[in-house]
C-alpha cells in the first residue's frame, strides 16, 4: 500500500507486502518547491500526519504487537502524539516523534528515513559535528577518528569513559531508544553507532558548543577535556563536488576504516 499527500508530503508511508513498513519524511509543499531544511510545520499539520501514521500502522503492520503488548504500544503512540507541542522541522519530527514510536515495535523492517530531497540537500554539506568517531560495543568506546587533526590528546585507539557525564553504556542506551531493532538483537545498532556516532549525537542529543569528554591515557589514568564543536575552517556549509572516480578499495586509508568498523582490533600506532 502506498500513500502520499498531493500538496504536503510531510509524511509518506510505504508498505511492502512482507517487509514491514518504512516511514519517509520530507518537507515540501508541492513538487515544484525547493527543499528548505528550516521550514517548520505547525502542530496541527504534524498531528494530522501523525494520526494517519498511527492508523496505517495499526491497520496494516503485520507484527505490531509481537514484541510489545497492545497496551504498551498504545501508550507509545499516545506519548508520540503528546510530544507534538510546537512546530517542528522534518528532522525534529522524525527523531523526536516518529523514531521513539517505531523503535518500540522492534521490527527491523520498520524505521523512518528522509525524503530524496532532504538527502540530496545534505549530501554535499559539511555540517558542524561532534568531533569523535568511535568503535562501540557493550560498555566500551574506542576512538577511531578525531575530526580535529590538531588534537594531540585524544587520538585513534583512545578509550572514552564518558561524554558529558554519560558513560558509554548510558549513551548507548539513550541512543538505542531512537534506533530500530529486530526483536532484541542489538548488534546492528552497535554497527550503526560505530559507523556514524556524530550523526546520532547531532540528531538525538543536539549540537553543543563544547563536549566534556573523559578518557584513559596510555597509563590508564583518566583525564577530562573540553572538546569544541568541530567545524571546517572554511564555510561549513560549503558544497564539495563529489569525485566521479569509483572508490579505490585498495587504498590503505579506506581499507583501514572498513576493518575498524568490522573488527574490535584497534592499532594505536596507526597515524590519524
Amino acid at each position: 500500500m502506498y500513500w502520499k499527500r498531493a500538496k504536503r508530503c510531510t509524511l509518506r508511508a510505504v508498505f511492502p507486502v512482507t517487509a514491514g513498513i518504512m516511514m519517509l519524511l520530507s518537507a515540501c509543499t508541492a513538487s515544484r518547491d525547493a527543499y528548505n531544511p528550516s521550514r517548520r510545520f505547525s502542530p496541527e499539520v504534524l498531528r494530522e500526519d501523525y494520526d494517519l501514521f498511527r492508523r496505517l500502522m495499526e491497520r496494516y503492520h503485520p507484527s505490531l504487537y509481537w514484541y510489545t503488548p497492545r497496551d504498551s504500544m498504545d501508550l507509545a503512540f499516545d506519548a508520540g502524539r503528546a510530544a507534538i507541542q510546537d512546530s517542528m522541522t522534518d528532522t525534529q519530527f522524525g527523531f523526536r516523534v516518529i523514531a521513539p514510536v517505531t523503535t518500540r515495535i522492534r521490527c527491523g523492517h520498520t524505521t523512518f528515513g528522509f525524503s530524496h530531497r532532504h538527502n540530496k540537500f545534505y549530501e554535499d554539506l559539511r555540517l558542524p559535528s561532534f568531533p569523535l568517531f568511535a568503535k562501540i560495543w557493550g560498555d566500551t568506546m574506542i576512538v577511531t577518528t578525531n575530526l580535529d587533526r590538531k588534537d594531540s590528546m585524544i587520538r585513534r585507539g583512545t578509550q572514552i569513559t564518558s561524554i558529558n557525564g554519560m558513560t558509554p553504556r548510558q549513551l548507548v542506551d539513550t541512543l538505542f531508544d531512537y534506533m530500530p531493532t529486530d526483536g532484541y538483537a542489538e548488534n546492528v545498532n552497535y554497527i550503526r553507532l560505530s559507523a556514524d556516532l556524530p550523526y546520532y549525537m547531532r540528531n538525538v542529543l543536539g549540537l553543543q558548543k563544547t563536549y566534556s569528554v573523559s578518557f584513559l591515557d596510555s597509563l590508564g589514568q583518566e583525564h577530562t577535556v573540553q572538546l569544541p564543536l568541530w567545524k571546517l575552517n572554511r564555510d561549513s556549509t560549503e558544497r564539495h563536488a563529489r569525485s566521479e572516480q569509483p572508490p579505490d578499495w585498495n587504498k590503505p586509508a579506506r581499507r583501514n576504516r572498513i576493518v575498524d568498523l568490522r573488527s574490535l582490533e584497534i592499532d594505536t600506532a596507526r597515524s590519524t
